[in-house]
């Protein structure tokens, strides 16, 4: 996701990366992130970024921002970080994950791109066309092809059964 370039790393907005524990560790994210991940993803301690001075639990998050490829992600987010603190709940997936995160949208989940399609609907709705408007591209062309395929060998498959 695009970072305005106005904002700054450690004052505007931190990353944490990947935190192993699945459901275990979110919730001991929600309940205290200094415990659960004493440095960012760069191993810069979370004493050291002015922005995680004020940031200790879930109640101090603006939002939680989700990026995951776990099928299981959308219901650990919904359990430990919007049922209990109602911290509102944004995510970016693969396609693949439409169906374990269609149940929680719109009330848990309030916004959600799903694949390159909604990357590149992002980029065109922050007027920043990149690469995800050009895979749209690559995309749709490989699914003609594979379509093509599919109807050819069906095609040989029905004139080898008449011989």
């Amino acid at each position: 996701i695009a970072v305005p370039p106005n904002k700054r790393y450690g004052v505007d907005w931190v990353f944490l990366g990947f935190i192993p524990g699945g459901e275990t560790a979110l919730a001991g994210l929600a309940n205290d992130i200094w415990a659960t991940s004493p440095t960012d993803y760069y191993k810069t301690p979370l004493k050291d970024l002015p922005l995680m001075e004020r940031v200790h639990n879930a109640r101090d998050l603006a939002a939680y921002f989700d990026v995951s490829m776990a099928y299981d992600s959308p219901g650990f987010v919904v359990r430990q970080f919007v049922t209990p603190y109602n911290v509102p709940f944004l995510a970016c997936y693969s396609t693949g994950m439409t169906p374990a995160s269609m149940p929680y949208y719109p009330k848990q989940l309030r916004g959600v791109l799903y694949g390159i399609r909604g990357g590149a609907e992002y980029e065109m709705l922050i007027n920043r066309p990149w690469r995800g408007l050009s895979y749209t591209d690559v995309l749709s062309a490989v699914n003609i092809y594979i379509f093509l395929v599919i109807i050819i060998g069906n095609v040989i498959i029905l004139f080898s059964r008449r011989r």
